[in-house]
């Protein structure tokens, strides 16, 4: 077998056990952000800016599901895409819509192929083509979690603790610490590994916000 390796750089590891651990080492821990959908061609917030009719592969979480009925009677699906930059609104018409609808559900981390749609407002709408389901994560893989250092209570990290024992799986977690404008990378302890599902995600963005997974 293989010897992988981790395709991170693994920082100092936090066991989750000592909460004033986080100010310690916030400042002896500076990595890269590494993104988890490194062959996509734009982040969302990207989308903001691109020309009108332009085609790209995204990637984000999806959030803010609406069914919608056509004026032919089709089904077609009106979310958003999410990452921790920002968000663009996308819209899954009825073919697209039947084939993907097991992949577009609130909280599903989805690569997403669509067209750029710029509205008279001036904002861009993403017209679904393909979509790929994407845990972002995996044993060498880590699921980030963005924190806000400067916000953080004992009885959150109690939570998280918590969350991620509910959940147990082989992907490693890296907590990406944010204290003003500086950024630092500490890595969970292996025994807290997750199985990167739906369920946990919703659980982790109830605690720590609706942008704090790490997805691109």
């Amino acid at each position: 077998m293989p010897d992988h390796k981790p395709d991170y750089e693994a920082p100092d590891v936090l066991k989750l056990d000592k909460p004033e651990q986080m100010g310690a080492l916030f400042d002896e821990t500076r990595n890269l952000i590494i993104g988890l959908l490194t062959d996509k061609a734009a982040t969302v917030s990207q989308i903001a800016d691109a020309d009108d009719g332009g085609v790209t592969w995204t990637g984000g979480v999806v959030s803010g599901v609406q069914k919608r009925v056509s004026k032919n009677g089709g089904v077609w699906l009106l979310f958003r895409l999410e990452d921790v930059d920002g968000g663009v609104e996308c819209r899954a018409w009825p073919k697209v819509y039947e084939q993907y609808r097991e992949s577009l559900v609130e909280d599903a981390i989805v690569k997403v192929k669509g067209r750029i749609e710029r509205r008279t407002e001036g904002d861009a709408v993403l017209a679904v083509i393909e979509v790929v389901p994407f845990s972002g994560v995996s044993e060498f893989h880590p699921l980030t979690l963005v924190v806000d250092a400067g916000c953080v209570e004992p009885s959150v990290i109690d939570d998280l603790r918590r969350i991620l024992c509910d959940f147990p799986g082989p992907v490693p977690v890296v907590l990406e610490m944010e204290r003003g404008e500086q950024r630092a990378r500490l890595r969970v302890g292996d025994n807290l590994r997750v199985d990167p599902v739906a369920g946990l995600y919703a659980e982790l963005k109830a605690l720590l916000g609706e942008s704090c997974i790490r997805v691109g």
